[in-house]
């Protein structure tokens, strides 16, 4: 599985998902990419998932042009003492993904993701593109 993090995320993500086939823009040079041109470029680069703590994604996206699943981490901030929180539940997902990979995977500590949001992102797409962990 080849696993893409959004530029915006901690570097220290990329150590503990080590044990993964794990990449950022630097590797490619791809720092500072529109949406758009990322997305074709993770398209045709094969990543299976794209990492992200764009909260708006979702809605950014025409999903009918992905060939990946993007995993949204609904973290209050960037900072290390709040993803190090999601480790646990992205490595729990990337050693077992399921079968087949949904569009959108929605990662959220409890009580952290409003309801409205998880009802707006059903809402754009059918239940079996969807998974909230």
């Amino acid at each position: 599985m080849k696993i893409f993090l959004d530029e915006q995320l901690h570097f220290n993500l990329k150590f503990d998902l080590s044990s993964f086939n794990v990449f950022e823009p630097k590797d490619f040079a791809w720092e500072g990419l529109q949406n758009g041109v990322l997305r074709e470029k993770l398209n045709k680069g094969n990543f299976d998932i794209f990492i992200t703590a764009d909260k708006n994604i979702a809605f950014q996206q025409n999903f009918q042009k992905i060939n990946f699943c993007i995993v949204s981490i609904d973290t209050p901030t960037t900072k290390w003492v709040h993803l190090s929180l999601f480790v646990p539940k992205i490595q729990k997902l990337l050693q077992n993904p399921p079968e087949p990979l949904p569009k959108l995977i929605e990662i959220a500590i409890e009580g952290m993701s409003p309801m409205k949001k998880r009802e707006a992102l059903k809402a754009l797409l059918p239940p079996d593109q969807i998974l909230f962990l």
